[in-house]
């Protein structure tokens, strides 16, 4: 998905369509001429889908394998067909699969998402991508492409999304693994899947030659692994003309997306000329309502900018009007652990835990106004009775309030948590997270340097921080914090940009210097100009005044795992129990504050939470060793979604890692970089946690905390 509409289609007329036919005819789909199958085939023939023969028409949703969790997805899946959808639509997640070339991981949650669909009836159009964008951390490209060379790019760096022969090459590696994983849920094998599609929007990112180079290889090793016309293969791009020519290689049928304040006539037959006068109508991502944000933002992203009921209106008359159609989304789920990505292409726009909370389904999987409306349209369209919807799954709040029992020190917990047995060797320049194969998540850097910043520099630099970095002098458990700096949130993003060239007071003039820098990745470009180029670190290196001054080098790097080191079991031994008056009196200080739950309901059930992280200051959540995401007072989300099958009965493990200090958000001059937005929201919500003889807590709920309403 890309959260992009043209305000100008209604401009495009019929002359104009037929002007483009000769450009798009060399991207014209073929239809197969005989099905797969005798006894299960699902074709295109003419203007339509066929299944079994006859005229069939898609209703589908999107809902993403990796932001639900697998108890969850059964349910939801339900949902979707008792709301009437025939089908479901999800992305294929590359880098949560190959986070380390050649280890391949979680599969099991793809394909037990398929065997959920294949049991409820409802057939499955894949986006494999490999690029996916989905709002996701690098739009799903792992971050080890970043660090191969040999590529077509600047230094030989790897161009994504191209005909880059070392990016096809990891592409081909990666799919000799996936499509022979997929290929027993085929349609034609027996399974669910009837779609799969090349690329995402591809349009957007390059309309030459070695775009469509990249699609046609993926649209090749389809066919070689799964044989000629065993599934459809499509492409999606927004309905503009010079987006599908450069997104539809030959024999792919293209597709479009628009929302409801888009004219559907006009991009409808954007689609049919770039299909080659034939082809059924299909809008493969229609923008229901429900929106999305950004941290520190005033807005959710996705917003339709007209009612629900106008929206639902539209929904309703394309399918009456016989056009098949996927919403995006039918259920959002959740960025889980660190995956939510950033889209740079205005500024450093991070992506919140929640996905899209406010479409059909909400984050916890009821159905929403616009979920019962989105059911009623359907019924109204096909001539059906509308469904009878279930009510809210119960949730519990637990006891309400949960007071943290004693807090480790990052700097004396580091070796425990490192994601490596020991920190890097000493390396000239800081190394990046992808140099440490570092998907996401934090990496302490430490020097001792002998330099002295010259006489007249005040200020020490980093250059281009990616993406937060605390920057420390001294050794033990209480070094001095200097500062914050941030890559900006509020403007396009440049290295060259001088709101980059991030400076640090400084009034040390002794020597040796020991400089600690615990740097925070917030995601990776998903979608803008820096796609396959985010690095994360501090690829900018450490400067002991502007210019003229020098880098301070000889770096150790110590990365923090994230996934699997955030228990109590290991946390403990470091820990210091709470209040503790002697450290971290300043709140300057990093630390995992360590409590436990006790789940033990009357009825032997357990329940849905959510967990209210107001008047924290910013950092992330485990639970039982699962990362539920990342907190921060900018908002406009407060809260973090614990499912069910999170907990367990009996004691539950929390862990809340806190980078920025309890009630940070209370600050009147937030980090340089940091947006100064949502101000009065801010405020309001720094004071909210509850603090007892020194012991803060977080308190649960039945319901999410959230500064907008996520729905119109």
């Amino acid at each position: 998905m890309t959260l992009f509409t043209s305000p100008l289609m209604t401009l495009f007329t019929l002359p104009l369509l037929l002007a483009v036919t000769l450009a798009l005819a060399s991207s014209a789909f073929t239809t197969p001429s005989t099905p797969t199958s005798t006894n299960r085939s699902f074709i295109i023939s003419g203007n339509v889908f066929l299944k079994e023969g006859e005229p069939f028409q898609v209703l589908s949703g999107s809902m993403h394998y990796f932001r639900h969790t697998p108890s969850n997805i059964p349910v939801r899946l339900q949902y979707a067909k008792l709301c009437g959808l025939n089908a479901v639509q999800t992305y294929i997640h590359w880098a949560i699969h190959e986070p380390t070339r050649g280890l391949y991981t979680r599969l099991s949650e793809l394909t037990s998402f398929l065997e959920a669909a294949k049991d409820e009836g409802l057939l499955v159009i894949l986006r494999p991508g490999p690029y996916i964008c989905a709002e996701t951390n690098g739009g799903g490209l792992p971050g080890w492409l970043q660090e191969e060379r040999g590529g077509i790019g600047p230094a030989g760096a790897v161009i994504p999304r191209s005909g880059d022969p070392v990016f096809l090459n990891a592409v081909d590696e990666w799919f000799a693994v996936l499509l022979p994983l997929l290929q027993p849920y085929l349609y034609s094998a027996g399974g669910p899947v009837i779609m799969a599609q090349v690329g995402n929007e591809e349009g957007f990112w390059s309309s030459d030659a070695s775009s469509n180079i990249y699609l046609s290889h993926v649209r090749d090793l389809f066919i070689k692994s799964w044989g000629k016309d065993a599934v459809i293969i499509h492409s999606t791009d927004s309905a503009l003309p010079a987006l599908l020519n450069g997104g539809v290689p030959a024999n792919v049928f293209a597709t479009v997306d628009f929302g409801p304040k888009d004219n559907a006539s006009a991009a409808f037959d954007i689609q049919r000329v770039a299909n080659g006068g034939k082809g059924p109508f299909f809008n493969s991502e229609f923008y229901i309502g429900g929106m999305n944000a950004n941290w520190g933002s005033d807005v959710y992203m996705n917003d339709t900018a007209i009612s629900r009921n106008a929206s639902l209106s539209v929904y309703q008359s394309l399918i009456e009007s016989g056009a098949s159609i996927n919403m995006y989304v039918f259920s959002g789920g959740t960025n889980w652990r660190l995956e939510a990505g950033l889209h740079a292409d205005g500024g450093a726009n991070w992506q919140t835990g929640p996905y899209i909370p406010g479409g059909p389904l909400s984050e916890a999987g009821d159905f929403t106004d616009l979920g019962i409306g989105v059911c009623t349209a359907i019924a109204n369209a096909t001539g059906k009775t509308p469904p009878i919807l279930p009510s809210p799954i119960p949730k519990s709040d637990y006891g309400g309030v949960l007071y943290m029992k004693s807090v480790a020190p990052l700097w004396s917990a580091l070796s425990a948590i490192s994601a490596s047995p020991s920190p890097s060797l000493p390396s000239p320049w800081p190394p990046t997270f992808e140099n440490l194969g570092l998907e996401s998540g934090y990496v302490v850097y430490e020097t001792s340097s002998s330099l002295i910043p010259h006489s007249d520099a005040s200020n020490w630099y980093i250059r281009e921080p990616r993406d937060r970095a605390y920057v420390f002098l001294g050794d033990g458990m209480l070094p001095a914090r200097l500062g914050i700096r941030q890559r900006p949130m509020d403007s396009a993003w440049s290295p060259s940009s001088p709101a980059n060239q991030t400076a640090i007071a400084t009034s040390v003039s002794s020597s040796p210097l020991k400089i600690r820098i615990l740097v925070g990745a917030e995601g990776r470009d998903c979608f803008g100009p820096w796609l396959g180029q985010d690095s994360k670190g501090l690829p900018g290196g450490f400067q002991l005044g502007p210019y003229a001054q020098p880098y301070v080098f000889n770096w150790t790097a110590t990365p923090v795992d994230v996934n699997s080191r955030l228990t109590l079991s290991i946390l403990e031994e470091y820990s210091l129990m709470l209040p503790n008056a002697t450290w971290n009196s300043s709140g300057s200080q990093p630390g995992f504050y360590l409590s436990t739950l006790t789940v033990s309901p009357a009825d032997g059930v357990i329940r849905d939470t959510f967990l209210d992280m107001r008047g924290w200051g910013k950092g992330l959540v485990a639970v039982n060793g699962f990362v539920l995401g990342r907190y921060w007072y900018l908002g406009p989300e407060f809260s973090l979604y614990i499912p069910a099958s999170v907990l367990r009965l009996g004691n539950n493990d929390f862990v809340v890692f806190e980078t920025d200090g309890i009630n940070a958000g209370c600050n009147s001059t937030q980090p340089p970089g940091e947006a100064l937005l949502r101000e009065e929201a801010r405020i309001a919500a720094c004071k909210q946690v509850i603090t007892v003889d020194g012991i803060p807590s977080v308190r649960l709920h039945t319901v999410p905390v959230r500064d907008l309403p996520p729905g119109e």
